[in-house]
């Protein structure tokens, strides 16, 4: 993605809040940038979901490196339903990733007559 734009205080929020090299990108509400919407109109809870804790948080998850450019990695709300329980790609393919033998790796949601969806690599 690069390096944000002059004006365009971009910080990345883990999940326990705490900002790093990695998390969601959020923009820093201390002093919001002019092109930055108010809120949304007639959805005081989409609001309150996207701006909230200082920060607009934007459901994308990124890294930075040492030199301040940003790399996307996906979305914090791509997840789906197997048995009741909330999966997120990501953190499977993370997990994946890890393992020596693993060079890419890719989940998604598969049909299930029973569990709704099963997790398909």
């Amino acid at each position: 993605m690069g390096r944000s734009l002059p004006g365009y205080r971009i910080v990345l929020v883990g999940p326990d809040g705490t900002v790093g090299d990695e998390g969601k990108i959020c923009l820093d509400l201390s002093d919001p940038p002019m092109g930055l919407m108010a809120g949304y109109v007639d959805q005081t809870g989409g609001t309150a979901g996207a701006m909230h804790g200082d920060y607009y948080h934007t459901g994308d998850i990124a890294t930075r490196d040492s030199d301040g450019y940003i790399t996307y990695v996906g979305r914090s709300d791509d997840v789906f339903k197997s048995s009741d329980y909330r999966i997120s790609p990501f953190e499977l393919e993370s997990l994946l990733l890890q393992h020596q033998g693993v060079a890419e790796a890719a989940v998604v949601p598969s049909p299930d007559a029973r569990r709704r969806a099963v997790p398909f690599m």
